[in-house]
């Protein structure tokens, strides 16, 4: 594997670790998203809503357990406490009916809808029947109210009907208040759920999170000791082994790396430079050799010549000597000769006095 490969391995490794971690992030900033916003929209709403309705189911029942104090209490006084109890009874009352709207109306999903809607049903059966318990309650409380003073048997008739209609939605109000206990139950448990599914994803991410991050970092590791053993150990080799050529001036050393990426291909044009070089140094080495045997055999031509033109030397003065014998030979020829001109020339006028003295005498 080339250290090129290597290095895009270790960036794109790098680069899927982090897009890797990231979008586990993003998954589980997410999926805690959900859960928060389950929570917040329909779990808290839900619960809020059911407090409310218990809340004003406490004051009523508060409210319809003070009537009965007014059981025998025929005064004006119990007449303004009565219009009083029955104020807080209507407004808990209409509390505790918009409450139970509201919890209706809260959104939820497919699945809580299929778990919740059995307890819902039972709920607003007893509700219904509850309701109706309460209006008999209300009915005869109000007619209490509006008798004149004085009418004690009234009074008295209307207040054991109105505890006659207590002590029946005490029944109905025992009835509905187990399904609500259910659907308190139910809010609860689902909240658990969510914080325990929560917690689970949280700790599943994390997990995740942690081996992804984990292999990410030995993959990283290991690809960065492979590139930088595959760097560092061919070029400590070849450091080694121009240290050892440049000491012991031997050219037939060679750097031994196996590899066949970019550093390997690096050392092995070294190795071939090396070679060429050994090889061109002993070309030379053996041409230097070749001319000094020639030059020997040069040396040894000359030298034979050198004796050959002493030996002409001499001779050529053996020969200056003879021509110069000649020399003097041919300058005496010549005194010789120009004598015997000489001699000819004067026996020649000597000729012609007489031939001319012959001529005039004849």
């Amino acid at each position: 594997m080339s250290i090129k490969t290597k290095l895009l391995l270790l960036i794109a490794s790098s680069l899927i670790a982090l897009f890797s971690v990231g979008i586990l992030g993003i998954i589980s900033d997410k999926t805690n998203t959900d859960n928060i916003e389950q929570l917040t929209d329909t779990l808290l709403p839900s619960i809020r809503h059911a407090l409310l309705i218990k809340e004003n189911k406490i004051e009523m029942r508060g409210a319809i357990a003070e009537i009965g104090i007014w059981e025998t209490n025929y005064s004006a006084a119990s007449r303004a406490a009565l219009t009083d109890i029955l104020k807080r009874f209507h407004v808990a009352w209409t509390n505790a009916k918009e409450a139970r709207k509201n919890y209706g109306a809260v959104p939820r999903s497919q699945d809580i809808l299929t778990e919740i809607t059995p307890i819902r049903q039972r709920f607003g059966a007893a509700w219904d029947t509850w309701e109706q318990d309460i209006s008999a309650i209300e009915s005869p409380v109000q007619k209490i109210i509006a008798l004149p003073a004085g009418d004690v048997e009234g009074q008295k008739t209307l207040m054991a009907e109105a505890l006659a209609a207590f002590n029946k939605q005490q029944i109905s109000y025992a009835a509905q208040d187990v399904p609500f206990d259910e659907l308190l139950t139910y809010e609860a448990d689902l909240a658990d759920r969510i914080k325990k599914k929560d917690i689970a994803h949280s700790s599943t991410m994390m997990t995740i999170q942690i081996v992804v991050f984990s292999a990410a970092t030995l993959t990283i590791v290991f690809l960065f000791w492979s590139v930088f053993r595959a760097i560092m150990t061919p070029l400590k080799l070849t450091q080694h082994t121009i240290e050892t050529i440049a000491a012991d001036n031997d050219l037939t050393r060679r750097v031994d790396v196996q590899s066949t990426d970019e550093i390997g291909q690096l050392v092995g044009s070294f190795n071939i430079l090396m070679a060429r070089l050994h090889d061109t140094l002993f070309n030379i080495r053996g041409n230097v050799e070749e001319v000094q045997t020639t030059a020997t055999s040069l040396a040894a031509t000359v030298s034979k010549a050198s004796e050959g033109i002493h030996a002409l030397g001499k001779e050529s003065e053996q020969i200056s000597s003879v021509v110069q014998v000649i020399k003097e030979v041919t300058d005496q020829t010549h005194l010789l000769a120009l004598n015997a001109a000489i001699e000819a020339a004067r026996a020649g006028a000597q000729d012609h006095v007489v031939l001319e003295r012959l001529r005039l005498n004849n």
